[in-house]
Formats: C-alpha cells, sequence, structure tokens
C-alpha cells in the first residue's frame, strides 16, 4: 500500500498544464461557430455524459441518505 501511495504523483503536478480545464469550459469549446457550425449535438451529450456518474451515484445512495436522514429525525 505504501509503495502505491508514494508512487502517485501530486494533484499539483497532475492539474498543472495548459490543456488542463474544468469539464465544464471543456463543453463551451463545441459552441463557437466555426467552419461545421456550433456542434449543439456534442455538447448536448458531452453534458449528459458529465452528468450521469453524478445520478447514478445519486440513485444508488438516496436508500442511504433517506433512511440516515429518518434515523436523525426526532419524534415530537
Amino acid at each position: 500500500m505504501w509503495i502505491l501511495l508514494t508512487s502517485l504523483k501530486p494533484s499539483s503536478e497532475i492539474l498543472s498544464g495548459t490543456n488542463v480545464r474544468p469539464v465544464s469550459v471543456a463543453v463551451q469549446l463545441f459552441l463557437p461557430t466555426g467552419v461545421r457550425g456550433t456542434l449543439f449535438g456534442e455538447a448536448a451529450v458531452a453534458s449528459i455524459l458529465i452528468i450521469l456518474p453524478g445520478l447514478v451515484f445519486a440513485s444508488i445512495m438516496q436508500r442511504y441518505l433517506v433512511s440516515g436522514v429518518s434515523m436523525g429525525a426526532v419524534k415530537g
């Protein structure tokens, strides 16, 4: 385990670069008009692919969230 942790690069080294940007900003690269026009289809697909993991995670964890909230409720 220690070998794995020491071999990882620090986040400042990974995130420093000219082509590194947040995903929401990268989707905007599809929107400027050019020779092919505005790429609304590609931007829509990229947006859906960005949102999809969060939706899957939320739908899986919803059961635990509701049970945790109800366990902390005060009877009165």
